[in-house]
């Protein structure tokens, strides 16, 4: 009697491409992470010569006390102002809540009672929006009223 090996004992063809999967991932991002490294090496050599004969720091020392205005000016005119709003938005934010919350309770409330109202007032005058409306009567013409607009005299004045 020959034994046949059973469909199961095999393996799942993902559990066989798995590891070359990993491997491969991790080979490719070992490789761009070499090839990054070298390319900031070449820029970084090739830049250090430029920036050794560079007028930029002489500009840059002589600007200082311009970006330093900017910045306090900055800080007061922009970044302190928004901190400020910042912090009196989240200080009264349960005020802003609790007022939003009074305001769309009161509606309700209100409109609910002004239904209710309505509502027991039709009900104690009897159910009149059972009985049928009266055509309204045919609006006759009228002829236009001539008016006669009436002169006014000017009284004049004496003069002595």
């Amino acid at each position: 009697m020959e034994t046949v090996p059973s469909p199961a004992a095999t393996p799942p063809a993902l559990e066989r491409v798995l590891p070359y999967i990993i491997s491969g991932t991790s080979a490719a991002i070992s490789a761009v992470s070499a090839i990054s490294h070298f390319t900031g090496f070449l820029i970084s050599k090739a830049t250090s010569s430029f920036l050794a004969f560079s007028p930029l720091p002489i500009i840059f020392y002589f600007l200082a006390p311009a970006f330093v205005f900017f910045e306090i000016a900055t800080d007061v005119f922009l970044r302190f102002p928004y901190q400020v709003a910042l912090y009196l938005l989240d200080a009264f934010y349960p005020i802003y809540v609790f007022c939003g919350v009074a305001c769309i309770t009161g509606a309700l409330v209100g409109v609910t009672g002004r239904l209710v109202a309505g509502l027991l007032v039709d009900l104690s005058q009897g159910a009149y929006w059972m009985t049928p409306t009266p055509a309204p009567a045919p609006a006759t013409p009228v002829a236009p009223v001539a008016v006669k607009k009436e002169k006014r005299v000017r009284r004049r004045r004496i003069r002595h």
